[in-house]
């Protein structure tokens, strides 16, 4: 099932299968963090090769990531707030590879008064909007039984340390 609809399950194994077939490989991939105009989806079209790495390199950093080799310019990080993230960290929940949390979300504010109107959902909205049940519509999060658990509590975690993040970087000294 992730073969056939998941674009960054695809993108994976054909690096793999260029890496196997190449003596020496410069394979580059490329995951773009926003989406294109429209609203869709740019696919990757160059090559990188990118490693998910349990951890961190640093230890006084907070935000868990994924990070890119990207030959020749060494390590970079793919931060929680890069809409692939979800789709990386949990392939099971999003076998499609849909965006996850960006901070471009635009908000739909046709019912709020003008005085409390803004222009993007926050993380904390996004992630309660993702955890309802609606009828109509796909419930692979929702049921997902342990899977759920790990959800909500990457969520909540994810939440928090950005929150925290904002607060370090505006506090007044």
């Amino acid at each position: 099932m992730l073969d056939e609809n998941n674009e960054l399950v695809r993108t994976f194994r054909r690096i793999r299968q260029d890496l196997q077939l190449s003596s020496t490989p410069n394979l580059r991939l490329r995951i773009f963090g926003i989406k294109s105009r429209n609203r869709q989806y740019d696919l990757p079209t160059s090559s990188d090769i990118a490693a998910l790495i349990p951890g961190d390199f640093v230890a006084d950093r907070e935000d868990r990531d994924i990070i890119v080799d990207h030959r020749g310019e060494g390590l970079k990080r793919i931060t929680s707030l890069n809409p692939k993230f979800e789709a990386l960290h949990f392939p099971l929940l999003f076998p499609y590879g849909e965006d996850g949390f960006h901070p471009q979300i635009s908000y739909n504010a046709s019912f709020c008064p003008a005085s409390m109107r803004r222009k993007f959902v926050t993380q904390k909205e996004y992630y309660a909007f993702r955890l309802q049940y609606r009828l109509n519509e796909g419930h692979t999060v929702v049921q997902s039984g342990k899977a759920l658990q790990h959800y909500c509590v990457d969520a909540f975690s994810t939440i928090e340390l950005n929150r925290l993040a904002f607060l370090r970087i505006h506090q007044k000294i």
